[in-house]
Formats: C-alpha cells, structure tokens, sequence
C-alpha cells in the first residue's frame, strides 16, 4: 500500500494488502474502499493471499446472499476447496 485516505484506521502505507470486489486488480495503483481491504501478514505469499481472499469472497457472498445469512439459523460449512485448488 502505497497511500492512505484521510480518516483510514485500519492500515497504513506500507501494509501489504490484497483485496477483491474492487476495480485495479491488474493495476500498477488502484483506489480501493478501506472496508474491502485485508492486511496480507508477512509470512503469507502475495498468490497464497490472492487465492484465500477469493474463496472468502465466495463464501461471504454465498452466506449474505444466496442462503441469506440470519440470527438463529444454523450452516455447516464444508468442502474447503474449489475451482482455484
């Protein structure tokens, strides 16, 4: 991360991030919503990050708006790979 927008706490420049459902993914720069941003720890590869940050989308997105994720409601979550390996 090159730069921070005023009032952003959650990380700095500096930071490694990876982020998805953002336009510049194949960007040198890309102005990206602070919510949409996930710190990459040191020890995790760019393309480690890259593949774990879309499969969390996959499920995020399949919990919120395929089952409607409610209070109350019970999922089991399984078969921890996908079409990405």
């Amino acid at each position: 991360m090159v730069e921070v927008g005023a009032g952003v706490t959650s990380c700095r420049a500096g930071h490694r991030v990876a982020w998805c459902i953002s336009w510049g993914a194949y960007a040198d720069y890309a102005i990206v919503p602070a919510a949409r941003i996930a710190r990459i720890p040191d020890d995790i590869p760019y393309d480690i990050a890259a593949v774990a940050i879309f499969q969390g989308s996959t499920a995020h997105y399949l919990l919120e708006d395929v089952a409607k994720l409610a209070a109350g409601m019970t999922y089991l979550v399984h078969a921890a790979s996908g079409g990405i390996g």
